[in-house]
């Protein structure tokens, strides 16, 4: 049996071409695109988890103050974010033309009855299902929290901010990122 070393490997995401292709590629007229594409844009934008899209709730969303809240996660601490302007698109398009009529008050939903809320396995599903549409290597909802947190290290922000971005509570959790930092890494090597 293989030994493996905890934090020993890369945080794989996507490149900013690939990202750009999984959002800009056509949508295609399948069951629920509207709901698969404000996914998509929550994924991308906060770094969610698949169970905190799962998870959302109505009263999450705050449409006058424009701001979107998830829920804490595996230990960690729970996200109050800005409504980015392209995500309330997305959501209301979604809740306007195509959510099933429901009580259910979770946002996202089966497309078939029963209309119950949506799984993170389900949400698993549709990024893989439009990452192979899309031409991309079939990756699951975790490489977008990967790409999200390795485009703010790029942007020059703390490790501090990111993990805070991401919900977790130490810099333990984050410190994988610092191994992509070229940029930094380099600095470092250079002083030594």
């Amino acid at each position: 049996r293989l030994v493996g070393w905890r934090l020993s490997g890369l945080p794989r995401g996507l490149s900013d071409e690939q990202l750009t292709t999984l959002l800009t590629s056509p949508w295609s007229s399948g069951e629920c695109p509207r709901r698969d594409r404000a996914i998509l844009e929550l994924l991308v934008t906060y770094g969610v988890r698949r169970q905190q899209v799962s998870a959302l709730r109505f009263e999450d969303i705050d449409w006058r103050e424009h701001t979107i809240f998830f829920a804490a996660q595996k230990c960690g601490k729970a996200i109050l974010q800005q409504l980015d302007a392209r995500v309330a698109q997305s959501l209301a398009e979604y809740l306007r033309q195509e959510r099933p009529r429901s009580d259910c008050g979770y946002v996202f939903l089966r497309c078939h009855p029963p209309h119950e809320r949506l799984s993170p396995n389900a949400v698993s599903d549709l990024v893989r299902a439009r990452m192979k549409r899309c031409g991309l290597p079939p990756h699951y909802p975790h490489t977008l929290r990967h790409t999200f947190a390795t485009r703010l290290l790029r942007a020059g922000q703390p490790l501090k901010a990111i993990a805070d971005l991401l919900g977790h509570r130490s810099l333990e959790a984050v410190a994988i990122y610092a191994k992509v930092d070229f940029d930094r890494l380099l600095e470092v090597a250079v002083d030594w």
